[in-house]
């Protein structure tokens, strides 16, 4: 085993984390609370050099700690393997094709359905590449239209109702909260909100929508707080922030709402604050090792990564990990992170059936966090602007608003479809066997 320079409870917990408990799981087994689980995790991470439970899980396979054996066989360790494996290979094929024959099936269907493109492609046929753009522009769908147009807002999927709420229409700022059915295609007005924002990011947790702070109608940042609860199309004020921003980045994690950066009179700043919907208070956090606005903002496992954005010099690219689970303890929360790819303003991060995705003009790019690495998940679109707002649900991206060649505010809503579905037949015995 290798010296990483973990404690004997550090060893105990990434052994469970690789049996995929959970923090509550973990915190039942040895006996102490989930904060205390929390502040060990952050701590491995930062030791083992990590951003997640997978790639703490990796690690301690690759280097043989935490319980788990180390894969290095020897070479006649291998030839004995492959003995063994050679005396039961029939036995294991049969067995395989038995329990997997409908994956079998999908990659014969698969290579006959290639081997048939390529025979049957006529002479003056798309290129690969021109194929590949075909089939990733079918990806994106106009689906609607609202009865405004606006940019600068904030928008989010609750149930299957994407809310449209303020931003600005003809340099005035919008009170306006307009709902579009993703399922029926219908929009629908709901209560204004009471104090008229732009650039700021809606966020919701158990299913009221919480819009922090934002740009004003007099162009300064607010102090103010609202919710609202779709199902009774009310506001809610709530307590004030400790300060006054907007062009932040935003996002829920454990019941609380991050709020990391943005702009106060006028400058650019660092601060990071937490709200708790619990006891409807503000705390102020250890501020960002720099400054930045507008922010792409991910939760990824127990890390939550604030990705480039712009100072007061222009767009950044760094990325910063910070670890909630150290906040009540000495260890400093913050961690350098790789650079993002691109120098583009950042439109927002948000992720969709797990993947997390960073939009910027012109491109969608994807965080694969075993690789530690960004590549690119979509581009050259055409359909990605600034001043547009961007929504996640299980499946889809919804992009809205934004400005047009001639800078006036759109009205389209746009879909783009993250997850694809595979669906596989079930045969009458293996159906028989779970009745």
């Amino acid at each position: 085993m290798e010296n990483t320079n973990l404690s004997e409870r550090e060893l105990e917990i990434i052994r469970l984390v690789g049996q995929g408990k959970s923090n509550k799981e973990i915190a039942q087994i040895l006996f102490i609370s989930v904060n205390t689980v929390k502040v060990h995790l952050a701590n491995i991470f930062k030791k083992i050099k990590v951003s997640s439970r997978t790639e703490a899980t990796i690690y301690a396979i690759e280097h043989g700690i935490g319980g788990f054996q180390r894969l290095n066989l020897k070479s006649d360790e291998i030839q004995t393997s492959l003995k063994e494996d050679q005396a039961n290979s029939l036995t294991n094929w049969q067995s395989f094709q038995r329990k997997y024959w409908w994956f079998l099936l999908v990659v014969i269907f698969m290579v006959i359905g290639t081997v048939i493109l390529f025979i049957l492609q006529p002479t003056d046929s798309l290129s690969v590449q021109q194929f590949q753009a075909t089939l990733q522009s079918n990806r994106w769908e106009t689906v609607g239209k609202m009865p405004r147009g606006r940019i600068n807002h904030s928008s989010i999927v609750v149930d299957s109702n994407l809310f449209l709420i303020g931003g600005e229409n003809d340099s005035n700022t919008l009170d306006l909260v307009e709902s579009f059915d993703v399922n029926e295609r219908t929009v629908s007005r709901h209560t204004s909100k009471p104090t008229p924002v732009s650039m700021t990011t809606a966020v919701s947790l158990s299913g009221k929508i919480y819009v922090p702070g934002g740009k004003d109608a007099s162009g300064d940042g607010t102090d103010v707080v609202e919710a609202f609860d779709p199902r009774t199309n009310l506001w809610t004020e709530l307590a004030k922030m400790p300060i006054s921003l907007y062009d932040s980045g935003v996002v829920t994690y454990e019941g609380k709402i991050y709020v990391f950066g943005g702009i106060n009179g006028g400058k650019v700043i660092d601060d990071v604050m937490r709200y708790d919907p619990s006891t409807n208070n503000w705390t102020l956090l250890a501020p960002m090792p720099d400054k930045r606005a507008r922010p792409g903002v991910l939760v990824i496992e127990d890390s939550l990564y604030i990705i480039g954005g712009y100072n007061d010099s222009g767009p950044i690219n760094s990325t910063l990990f910070y670890f909630p689970g150290f906040e009540d303890s000495d260890e400093s929360v913050w961690q350098e992170g790789i650079d993002f790819p691109s120098t583009s303003p950042i439109i927002q991060g948000v992720i969709v059936g797990g993947t997390p995705l960073v939009l910027v003009k012109d491109a969608i790019w994807q965080y694969l966090p075993i690789d530690r690495n960004w590549v690119i998940f979509d581009q050259n679109s055409g359909l990605i602007n600034e001043g547009q707002s961007v929504a996640g649900s299980d499946v889809y991206l919804y992009i809205t608003g934004g400005s047009d060649s001639e800078g006036m505010a759109t009205v389209n809503v746009n879909r783009f479809q993250v997850v694809y579905t595979l669906v596989l037949p079930i045969s009458n015995e293996n159906a028989e066997g779970k009745k």
